[in-house]
């Protein structure tokens, strides 16, 4: 600690040197990114209804892009996509991040991959969880499904 001291009013303060903390614009690196709540409303869904073992935020692309999948089952091919913030001018809903959503669901698709993509209405209805099960299902993955 320093002391530093005031002279328009004579008082000293400390100040605390802070260590370890990385400055303004570097990449802070192994950092685990934490999901979303629509996220992880989703993953519990997947829990309660026993679904076969997935990933979280699994890398695709073998060209050097950064895209993830939210949720997968790469056995399979099977990857569902969340895009919260519909209604609210989201990452997702504007002009940018739209487009680029469709670049990634169509470099998976011709990479084989089956994309299935719900918004935070779709997962807390639940009809996500239901089209994600059915899909699964239809791979082999779910030994039951009630539709």
């Amino acid at each position: 600690m320093q002391d530093v001291t005031d002279e328009s009013t004579k008082s000293t303060t400390r100040k605390t040197k802070l260590r370890n903390v990385p400055k303004a614009g570097k990449q802070v690196s192994k950092v685990k990114r934490q999901g979303s709540v629509l996220e992880e409303t989703l993953e519990f869904q997947l829990k309660c209804a026993l679904m076969p073992r997935w990933e979280r935020e699994f890398k695709f692309d073998a060209t050097g892009r950064r895209w993830r999948f939210d949720f997968c089952w790469p056995d399979r091919r099977v990857a569902v996509e969340l895009n919260g913030g519909s209604w609210v001018n989201g990452g997702h809903s504007r002009g940018t991040g739209f487009e680029n959503d469709c670049y990634k669901h169509n470099a998976a698709v011709q990479q084989g991959w089956k994309v299935l993509v719900f918004t935070g209405k779709m997962v807390k209805s639940g009809e996500a969880i239901a089209e994600i099960e059915r899909l699964l299902w239809s791979e082999g993955l779910c030994k039951e499904f009630n539709p």
